[in-house]
C-alpha cells in the first residue's frame, strides 16, 4: 500500500511524484553560527535579598506572593 491516506486516483497518482521531485530539488541550506555576548552587572556583588528586590526585566512579585504561588517556574 503506497498511500494508505489517499484515495487511489489519477490526481493522486499525477501529484505523488511531483512531491518526491520537489523535496529533492531544494538543498539542504546551514547558517552560520552567530555569536551572542551579553554584558552588564546589574545586581554588582549578588546575593539572595538583592536578586529577590531587583526586577530586572520581569514582572515584580512580593515576598508573599512568591512563597503563596510555591514553585511555578524558574
Amino acid at each position: 500500500m503506497l498511500l494508505p491516506h489517499f484515495k487511489k486516483s489519477v490526481l493522486t497518482l499525477c501529484l505523488f511524484p511531483s512531491i518526491l521531485y520537489a523535496a529533492d530539488t531544494y538543498p539542504t541550506v546551514t547558517l552560520n553560527p552567530i555569536t551572542v555576548q551579553a554584558e552588564g552587572n546589574w545586581l554588582d556583588e549578588a546575593n539572595a535579598q538583592k536578586v529577590l528586590n531587583h526586577a530586572g526585566a520581569r514582572t515584580v512579585i512580593q515576598r508573599d506572593e512568591l512563597i503563596n504561588r510555591g514553585v511555578t517556574s524558574v
